[in-house]
């Protein structure tokens, strides 16, 4: 005998179709071409409160990609694979199954994203060694393996291990925007998490965390330093009309990034680097006005920061940068914060809106670095103290506080002028102690070691990325290049891990007006040397361009910010 008992709630969650016994029970003897999947979780059950679904000895199974369910008859079991099928009770695990049915009485799916993890490719856990125990999503379309017990499922419904992590334990996530020649108008711009684990999917997009907006020209993102918050800004976002930075939670689900809100700070425009200092506040160079002109501003951000978008919480924020030293050229793009927050440096590159004028000779590059001091004369806030101007700069890209070092230095790129400039706030002075010029580098983003030896920056004109000794940052050597696609690549950002033992590369920076490098839109990884660099051929060559949104179509993605999130679990 084979009978469903119980009624269906309204309020369940998961969308329940319910079909006459009969017709159950006649599908069972039609061996109807559908497959099923045991239900042995106790985070699977959801059926539970419907009298256990299926009626005496019938278990409840459910599909692979847990969207559908249905009843096996009595003296059956649930077969795991991609149809409703079942297998006698009385024999041992086969590798067919013994019975196929085919109605369904259960439906419905968790809203992945375009997520690849957690999958449903191993749904008993079977076959992931130290992994036996099933867990699934609070609708079930998805489980992860664990060792331990089940975790509580987070506020997207996603399923977690108990104590330990529920994939891989170091996670790079890159701050996308999608490409308007495409022909996907549904795409939206989105944080891509990627594994970084050598030894769980390494190399793969796991995950695309979307904002709400298209167009925002997705350009760089910070973590916060309790890993629990990204925040990253849309570069041209301001002059579409566009909130400027937007706010991911993390410490939920460091898979599934949560957005959960946005601000649009209307003095200044043009979202840039995004660092935060050692109090947990998010401090970002805004590098023009609102409609991309001149001056731009030093934006902080407080927390605390919403963890929910139903909150509709608002962090407060400030503006800072009117009427300092030379006002007239204040665009910041670089920006650093030294290890107690009381001194930023910043770099001035270019007046945005120049970038739309009529010729490249009317862009508007820039020459000045700053630097700023936080409590000055009573403020609360920063306060530009000092602005050097560097002759032939032509656009000051990144600065990097040299960790570590005694005199708080800093180095900066000099883009057109090809150098590397060293930015002392003690002795308030600044020197140009590298030139690139003789191999055509035009240096772009940089990031340094932990110890304060290693300096690696990206050579847009190139398509290569250095590695440079520091170790006297007066004179500065060269250690290794390695090439990053061609000069056609255009690598832009770059970022180590935190055990310094890699580098990864976006090659993309930016497409508006005068400035044309679209790049090869991909994310590489350099295995770090004690004197070289070396291709990561195990993380090959991670394209964004191809990835496709949730409705299939192709998303021309283009890959830029990145941070590292290396787990504790």
């Amino acid at each position: 005998m084979c009978t469903w008992k119980g009624t269906i709630p309204l309020s369940t969650m998961v969308p329940l179709k319910v079909v006459s016994v009969a017709t159950l029970c006649l599908a069972a003897t039609l061996l109807l071409q559908v497959d099923a999947r045991v239900l042995t979780s106790p985070t699977r059950d959801l059926l539970a409160s419907l009298n256990n679904g299926c009626d005496g000895g019938s278990p409840t199974c459910y599909t692979n990609n847990g969207a559908d369910g249905y009843c096996c008859p009595e003296g059956y079991n649930c077969f795991a694979s991609d149809k409703f099928s079942c297998y006698e009770a009385s024999g041992s695990y086969p590798s067919e199954p013994d019975l196929i049915v085919g109605e369904n009485v259960a439906g419905g799916g968790v809203s992945s994203g375009n997520s690849e993890f957690p999958s449903s490719s191993d749904p008993e856990c079977k076959n992931t060694p130290g992994r036996s125990n099933p867990c699934y999503s609070t609708d079930g379309s998805v489980n992860v393996c664990c060792s331990n017990a089940c975790g509580p499922t987070t506020k997207q419904g996603y399923p977690t291990c108990s104590g330990q992590c529920s994939g891989p334990s170091q996670l790079l996530y890159v701050w996308a925007g999608v490409s308007s020649d495409g022909a996907n108008s549904s795409a939206r711009d989105y944080v891509g998490v990627v594994s970084i684990d050598r030894n769980n999917q390494y190399g793969k997009l796991l995950y695309r965390a979307e904002i709400p907006y298209a167009g925002t020209e997705a350009h760089h993102m910070g973590q916060s330093p309790d890993n629990k918050f990204l925040v990253a800004g849309g570069v041209f976002s301001s002059v579409q009309g566009l909130p400027q930075v937007f706010f991911y939670d993390i410490a939920d689900d460091p898979y599934h990034p949560l957005y959960t809100g946005d601000i649009d700070p209307k003095n200044s425009g043009i979202t840039d680097q995004v660092v935060f200092d050692s109090q947990g506040r998010a401090i970002i160079t805004q590098m023009g006005s609102y409609t991309g002109g001149t001056p731009g501003r030093l934006l902080e951000v407080y927390p605390p920061f919403p963890t929910d978008l139903a909150s509709g919480l608002k962090p407060a924020f400030a503006e800072y940068g009117t009427g300092g030293p030379g006002e007239d050229t204040m665009n910041p793009h670089g920006l650093d914060v030294n290890a107690d927050s009381t001194i930023a440096i910043t770099g001035d590159f270019i007046e945005p809106v120049s970038l739309f004028a009529g010729s490249p000779d009317q862009i508007k590059f820039r020459d000045t670095i700053r630097i700023w001091r936080r409590n000055v004369n009573g403020s609360t806030g920063w306060t530009n103290t000092k602005t050097f101007t560097v002759p032939g700069a032509g656009g000051v890209q990144d600065v990097q506080f040299i960790p570590g070092d005694a005199q708080q230095r800093a180095l900066a790129t000099l883009v057109n002028g090809n150098g590397l400039a060293l930015v002392n706030p003690t002795t308030e002075t600044v020197s140009v102690v590298y030139n690139f010029a003789n191999e055509t580098c035009v240096p772009h983003v940089s990031d340094i070691s932990n110890d304060g030896k290693k300096y690696f920056v990206s050579c847009i004109g190139l398509g290569q990325v250095w590695m440079i000794d520091i170790s006297n940052p007066e004179a500065p050597f060269k250690l290794d290049a390695k090439d990053t696609g061609g000069p056609s690549s255009n690598p832009h950002f770059v970022r180590l891990t935190p055990n310094d033992d890699r580098l990864f590369v976006s090659n993309y920076f930016v497409t508006a007006g005068l400035a044309s490098s679209p790049g090869a839109r991909n994310v590489l990884s350099f295995n770090v040397g004690a004197t070289s660099l070396e291709a990561d051929t195990a993380f090959g060559s991670l394209s964004f361009a191809n990835v496709v949104d949730d409705n299939g179509v192709q998303t021309n993605s283009r890959p830029h910010g990145m941070t590292v999130n290396y787990l504790s679990c």
